[in-house]
């Protein structure tokens, strides 16, 4: 038989100490009770339950015919994600299929209620890697940061190794990076980080428009676009573009003129459109980068590697709200939409570049000109490669159905 569900084992802090609540502004009210003081108790023996052949009834049994957990409870059955194993991936658990995240789902389905509870003070220091990524996804809620959670955090992290929790607090506190200069350094720091996954992580949470100001940040991208890691490299070079930062633009044209770094040039041309076409803002407007992407277009010989068809894709993504947009063109005198209209053309027409480039390039064609996407329909039909005959046409042919059937 199960033990009361009441009883918190997860740490000695747990056990003895009523949990926290506390609003969403961080404000906590304490809790009174009569248990001892931690330092005058001693730990109590951790409860061990048969997770592997348990089913999510199982661990929300006492609960039936409840209205609502207690923070007890509910800090209780959190503690079983300590179970869920952590993949090499490093995916969060809370996404990962477990009889955990099945018992929440029951619970919802009952409508059962789950209080407001401090997950960050009772696994911040817990022994598991599990826990202490919940306690870092806890702290955020969208609008604000608890102050006394972020001075635990940061302390916390001074001596903080593993490379879960790590990519848990970077993913979480990030996005308080630009406005708490400790976060900020925090997440820096991590740039030299022996793990290309927290070094990945690293590369989001700077990659957005938000973190630009953030100290050392503009050198921390850059250093990460030039990773060893591929995986690494490729995920600076598609978001520092993101920063709205145009002074980046040679080290991406200088990957897209290599026909060698191929396997990188829909990261580094993701970055370029996010500076000069910017969609769906339309709030930058690089001539610079605006010229590389066009240069990227031009460029021959044409083969099975270049251009790469995703580095095409989104060259059409044009915002719906038509005023954006007119006030993006107005700023942006230098963009000759029909010069890249007949690059992508070209495109499409040459046999020698690969046929997903060419499909590429028509969706950016509808996209940016449903007229001209139109017009050339004959261009298109009278193609005779085998390139053309088994996915070219066709392609075209579909899109044009659903482009009329607008």
């Amino acid at each position: 038989k199960m033990k009361r569900l009441t009883k918190v084992f997860v740490s000695s802090a747990i056990a003895l100490t009523m949990v926290l609540s506390f609003t969403g502004c961080g404000n906590k009210q304490e809790a009174t009770t009569d248990e001892p003081a931690v330092e005058d108790v001693q730990e109590e023996e951790e409860e061990t339950l048969d997770y592997a052949n348990m089913r999510a009834e199982d661990l929300i049994a006492d609960f039936e015919g409840k209205d609502s957990l207690t923070a007890d409870e509910y800090i209780w059955l959190l503690s079983t994600y300590r179970y869920v194993p952590i993949t090499d991936d490093l995916t969060d658990i809370t996404y990962k299929d477990s009889i955990t995240k099945d018992a929440f789902k029951i619970l919802k389905e009952k409508n059962i209620g789950l209080p407001i509870a401090d997950v960050p003070a009772a696994f911040l220091e817990s022994k598991y890697a599990q826990l202490r990524g919940l306690a870092y996804e806890a702290m955020v809620d969208g609008t604000s940061l608890s102050q006394d959670h972020k001075s635990k955090a940061i302390k916390q992290l001074e001596t903080e190794e593993d490379e879960y929790v790590l990519v848990r607090a970077i993913e979480s506190l990030g996005y308080y990076a630009s406005s708490d200069e400790e976060i900020g350094k925090f997440v820096v720091k991590h740039t030299d980080n022996a793990s290309p996954k927290v070094r990945k992580e690293v590369a989001y949470a700077l990659g957005k428009s938000s973190n630009a100001n953030v100290a050392g940040s503009a050198e921390a991208m850059l250093k990460l676009c030039d990773d060893n890691v591929n995986d690494v490299r490729s995920t600076a070079l598609r978001f520092i573009g993101a920063r709205g930062d145009d002074s980046v633009v040679p080290v991406l044209e200088a990957v897209l003129i290599d026909p060698e770094q191929y396997d990188f040039h829909d990261s580094a041309m993701s970055s370029i459109n996010d500076l000069w076409i910017n969609y769906p803002y339309h709030k930058v407007f690089s001539e610079d980068a605006y010229n590389v992407a066009m240069n990227y277009l031009r460029q021959k010989p044409r083969t099975d590697k270049v251009p790469v068809s995703g580095a095409i894709f989104f060259m059409g993504s044009r915002t719906s709200f038509e005023d954006d947009l007119k006030n993006w063109k107005e700023k942006s005198t230098y963009y000759n939409e029909e010069e890249m209209l007949d690059l992508l053309v070209d495109i499409v027409k040459d046999p020698d570049a690969d046929w997903m480039a060419r499909t590429a390039s028509l969706h950016a064609i509808s996209k940016i000109s449903p007229d001209r996407f139109r017009s050339i329909e004959k261009t298109v039909k009278a193609l005779t490669d085998e390139d053309a005959t088994k996915w070219v046409i066709s392609d075209y042919e579909k899109k044009l159905i659903d482009l009329n059937n607008k």
